[in-house]
């Protein structure tokens, strides 16, 4: 699922399009593609 988080910046282009890959925990920008977070998924 992917939900958008408003609040957030992106930091490279000033975008608020932050998008929250639920399924992952990766938080990136629409815009420019800059990942802003990543959580690694361990087995």
């Amino acid at each position: 699922m992917v939900r958008y988080e408003e609040e957030l910046i992106c930091p490279s282009c000033g975008s608020t399009e932050i998008v929250l890959l639920e399924s992952t925990g990766e938080m990136y920008c629409k815009k420019c593609g800059t990942i802003l977070e990543e959580e690694l998924l361990r087995a």
